[in-house]
């Protein structure tokens, strides 16, 4: 009797034990991530000063950022990278300035976490003018899907216009090619013009408001919108 009385303690005592663990393990905070920054400063042989700033997140590198000041305090170089938790890039950005300033180029990558090369922004800036940029895209395999191509040009009249080159590939071959001349000034980020859901009149189109506030058919006179496209069916449609 006494040995099975201590059993039953015993399995008593172990069972308390492990509600005890089983309530701590529910209660305890979630662990935090530990995050790492370390600052080195180098002085380079052409006498710029380059900072080098590495983070790291539960002891995976997490990013790495550097700067290249001149003794007259101009950011030759600015280099930020960031990296998948697997250790691949993530994004690459560089920023360059040259000739004192008078020229800065720019070039951003975006990665897969495969490590292939997702899309590509270049950027050349002359006197703090832009006269070129490229915007590229890319394929899970690293083919070029599309790139646009933007080159400030001075006609022979003294005019200046951008030229613009688009080209789309199909699995690494090239498909089309077009160029086309735009005025300078011209907003490239301006909004596309509105669409009207259907050909703009009534019971053409599946219904709906538009978002841009614009309205089908031609207003005959109404003021207070913009129309476009043929006439409505009736003042209402206007």
């Amino acid at each position: 009797m006494a040995v099975g009385g201590a059993r039953r303690r015993s399995a008593f005592v172990l069972a308390v034990l492990a509600a005890v663990v089983l309530a701590a393990a529910l209660t305890a905070e979630p662990a935090q991530a530990q995050t790492v920054t370390s600052t080195q400063t180098y002085t380079l042989w052409n006498g710029n000063t380059a900072t080098v700033v590495t983070t790291s997140v539960n002891g995976v590198l997490s990013s790495i950022s550097y700067t290249e000041v001149t003794p007259s305090s101009l950011v030759a170089v600015q280099r930020d990278i960031s990296y998948y938790p697997n250790g691949q890039i993530s994004r690459y950005a560089e920023v360059r300035n040259l000739a004192g300033g008078a020229y800065q180029t720019t070039l951003i990558r975006d990665y897969a976490s495969t490590g292939i090369v997702l899309d590509q922004y270049v950027k050349i800036v002359s006197s703090g003018q832009t006269i070129a940029e490229q915007f590229s895209s890319y394929d899970a395999s690293g083919f070029p899907l599309t790139q646009q191509t933007r080159i400030l040009t001075t006609l022979v009249d003294g005019t200046q216009v951008w030229v613009v080159t688009v080209q789309t590939w199909s699995a690494g071959v090239l498909v089309s090619s077009t160029t086309t001349q735009y005025p300078f000034g011209y907003n490239f980020n301006a909004p596309p013009p509105p669409t009207w859901p259907g050909a703009g009149s009534k019971g053409s189109g599946a219904p709906g408001q538009d978002p841009n506030g614009w309205r089908p058919g031609n207003g005959t006179g109404d003021t207070q919108h913009n129309h476009y496209g043929a006439p409505g069916q009736n003042k209402k449609d206007q």
